[in-house]
């Protein structure tokens, strides 16, 4: 059964040279990448950030390839779960953002606004935008939560779209 998708994401990522027939013929595989995160040492890494942007549909598309397709039957679970694949260290930018003054918009305009350069590659290229995330996110983290680490921790494994209220 294929994935579901959104049909304006896919001609985007052509539009940005991105070559899905290729890939599936000469990419990495779902299993063997999922066997090369598990043998790589980032799974369950409690040392490590994880950093996204509006990435709850990247993270679950990954918890969904790292367990073989099996993924919980609810949110709650689903959440424990990311917590324990990344070691409890994820940090979602967008939702950051959201108690950050002046902070709206896209990565690029998030960016643009904390004057943050993309330095390598184009927009909606996986690596290009990675590494404008992480910039941005240290560029936040320094800006608004320098004198504030363990308010920036407020928002550790709170992925955008997904948050739950604490009782």
């Amino acid at each position: 059964m294929r994935d579901i998708y959104a049909k304006d994401s896919v001609a985007l990522l052509r539009s940005q040279g991105i070559d899905f027939a290729r890939n599936a013929v000469a990419g990495v595989s779902s299993l063997h990448f999922a066997k090369l995160a598990a043998a790589s040492g980032l799974l369950f890494n409690k040392s490590l950030t994880w950093v996204t942007f509006h990435g709850a549909y990247d993270i679950g598309y990954l918890v969904k390839i790292l367990t073989w397709g099996v993924l919980p039957k609810n949110l709650e679970e689903f959440l424990v779960l990311v917590k324990e694949l990344f070691g409890g260290n994820t940090y979602d930018v967008k939702h950051v953002m959201r108690f950050c003054n002046g902070l709206y918009g896209g990565l690029e305009k998030v960016a643009d606004t904390l004057h943050v350069d993309r330095v390598a590659g184009k927009g909606h290229q996986a690596g290009s935008d990675s590494l404008l995330t992480c910039h941005t996110f240290h560029k936040i983290r320094e800006t608004y939560f320098l004198a504030n680490d363990d308010g920036f921790r407020e928002y550790v494994n709170i992925l955008f779209g997904l948050e739950i209220a604490k009782a």
